[in-house]
């Protein structure tokens, strides 16, 4: 299978699943901060909802008090809101970046293990990339879009909840449109992951030209090939913008039609909430809370397909990971081997006897040999 078909087949489902393991260490401060983005949501759907009661209770009853009291308890739930957004964010932002750590230390011991083969196979510059700007797309995508995901996620089904609460075929319909908003954006997610692999692939290309580039100037400027190198890096330029055009456009495609088949939906609910108002089926203050609570379900699934570029593109960074964290080491320790410490007295090898796997033939066949503190010896 060629790195092509890997992109293809890596989906995000399977991003999630690879980075949450290194997140199931911190769980219990991750249900902490569910919590807090659940009381964030519900905050949120409540502001929307109380314009029932501020109409229905307060506006058209001409109760002062009322009004009063309703904004009494939104202003104190205001308080408490904006300290628990603030611990949460803080939190989040420190346990994000221990997942991100844990992750460029797992990337960099496999780094290390792995044979010279490996490093002569790829260049420093596109190893480089996979470490900094593939691990960068999976910060962005898990550390800041996924809390904006997840609230959206916690917030579809408070409103939910509220809509069928006020009127149930109101609320089927707005769960009607959500399942096809989120189902359409399948029919390109696939190909968006891979145009996204591609893209980060051809990046980590362009990196390593450039770190040849700089590392033998002394070569380009002996041999006068500054116009050569121009011509052939113009031509890569012409390559990455045609994969960036193509695999952004597909990023924004997948984000936009959900919110666009939504905004339609939108309109047959209001129509809807009309007929049932002027026919006495629900309160003025129903509709104006309904239309108000799908404003809000139009933001959070706007904020879900919003951040779907940022998951698209965090999968194909952690494709370009998952290729290295998953390339075999080789020749290992056994299990339970101890760290070679310092020797004062030197190294003997008595007999030593070592085959490579697979080979027919010992590299080593009883070698005996010492070798002194200080000395260097090269088996070749």
């Amino acid at each position: 299978m060629d790195e092509s078909d890997q992109g293809e087949r890596q989906s995000v489902m399977s991003m999630f699943a690879g980075v949450s393991r290194y997140a199931a260490k911190y769980r219990f401060i991750l249900i902490i901060l569910l919590a807090g983005l659940a009381f964030e949501s519900f905050y949120d759907v409540a502001v929307r909802y109380s314009l029932k009661f501020v109409i229905d209770k307060a506006v058209i009853a001409k109760d002062y008090t009322a009004l009063v009291y309703i904004l009494g308890i939104l202003a104190i739930g205001a308080v408490v809101f904006n300290f628990i957004v603030i611990g949460c964010d803080y939190v989040w932002a420190k346990t994000g970046g221990r997942i991100i750590n844990d992750i460029r230390a797992d990337l960099f011991r496999h780094l290390q293990a792995l044979p010279v083969g490996y490093h002569r196979r790829h260049s420093a510059g596109d190893l480089m990339a996979r470490f900094n700007a593939d691990v960068g797309q999976i910060e962005e995508g898990m550390i800041l879009a996924l809390p904006m995901a997840a609230m959206g996620v916690v917030e579809i089904i408070m409103t939910l909840g509220l809509m069928a609460y006020l009127h149930p075929l109101l609320c089927g319909l707005a769960a009607g449109g959500i399942v096809i908003s989120l189902l359409l954006p399948q029919l390109f997610q696939g190909r968006a992951v891979d145009a996204s692999f591609k893209l980060r692939r051809e990046e980590g290309h362009m990196v390593g030209y450039l770190q040849e580039n700089l590392t033998g100037q002394s070569v380009v400027k002996a041999y006068s090939l500054e116009s050569h190198v121009s011509r052939d890096f113009g031509a890569r330029l012409d390559k990455l913008l045609q994969i960036f055009a193509r695999a952004n456009f597909l990023s924004y495609l997948v984000s936009r039609v959900p919110s666009l088949a939504f905004l339609l939906l939108q309109l047959l609910v209001l129509g809807v909430g009309g007929w049932l108002a002027i026919n006495g089926k629900i309160t003025i203050g129903d509709l104006v809370a309904y239309q108000a609570l799908l404003i809000g379900l139009n933001m959070a699934i706007f904020n879900l397909t919003w951040m779907i570029p940022s998951f698209i593109q965090a999968t194909a960074g952690w494709q370009r990971i998952r290729e290295i964290l998953d390339e075999p080491i080789g020749i290992g320790d056994i299990p339970g081997a101890r760290d070679l410490t310092g020797s004062h007295t030197g190294i003997t090898l008595d007999k030593v006897r070592f085959t490579y796997p697979g080979a027919k033939d010992p590299a080593l066949n009883k070698v005996d040999l010492e070798i002194q503190p200080g000395e260097y010896a090269i088996f070749v």
